[in-house]
């Protein structure tokens, strides 16, 4: 998802075996990714680029994925709490740039 300008939300999903990232978010206003299951994907499980004013990442399993559990950059005003980031190649969790 590109250039989204209000709240983008994502949640109660089964992501599982893409060939790059399993949730991929950039450029985006409002960000809220929860409860869902990211699994098995070629590149980071779940990667946001740039949220702007805000974003939450929560009650999310994230597991066995080729990069980073959760992948998260330029990015303000960041929650993540009680996700499950497991058996990914690189991190469970990067965050780098980001402000809370």
């Amino acid at each position: 998802v590109d250039n989204v300008a209000g709240l983008l939300t994502v949640s109660g999903n089964t992501i599982d075996g893409n060939g790059d990232y399993g949730v991929f978010v950039r450029n985006t206003n409002s960000v809220e990714i929860t409860n869902n299951t990211v699994t098995d994907n070629d590149a980071d499980g779940v990667n946001v680029d740039n949220a702007f004013t805000s974003l939450l990442i929560s009650g999310n399993t994230v597991t066995g994925n080729g990069d980073e559990g959760i992948d998260i950059t330029d990015s303000n005003n960041v929650t993540v709490s009680n996700n499950t980031a497991s058996n990914n190649t690189n991190d469970g969790i990067e965050l780098d740039d980001t402000t809370n």
